[in-house]
């Protein structure tokens, strides 16, 4: 449970412009510059993003790995897991299969 909302919160503090992210931006380049770019990293994600650099890559993989799967599960339906912040939100509030996925495939990331 830790992982997903230490996951969750570093993925909602990157910007997210497409899904060429996944595929090698600079989050998964370097997540400390990421980090240090962030003004809303506080508390224990302040210290994750200052001595867990090794988790922060781990991380990173984890969200590269599940977005991979999540577009290629939903490749064939209207929403395939798209990376913008506004649909991405707007899935994640609602309670849904594709939100179901969505957790269930970035937890086990």
């Amino acid at each position: 449970m830790r992982f997903v909302l230490i996951s969750t919160l570093f993925l909602l503090l990157m910007p997210i412009t497409g899904s060429g992210w996944v595929e090698g931006s600079n989050v998964l380049l370097d997540p400390q510059r990421e980090c240090r770019k962030s003004k809303r990293a506080r508390g224990k994600l302040t210290d994750i993003c200052k001595n867990g650099t090794s988790l922060l890559k781990e991380i990173t993989n984890g969200i590269s790995m599940s977005f991979a799967e999540c577009q290629y599960q939903f490749r064939n339906n209207r929403w395939n897991c798209n990376t913008q912040r506004r649909s991405l939100k707007r899935i994640l509030a609602r309670d849904t299969r594709e939100t179901a996925f969505v957790n269930a495939i970035t937890a086990a990331g």
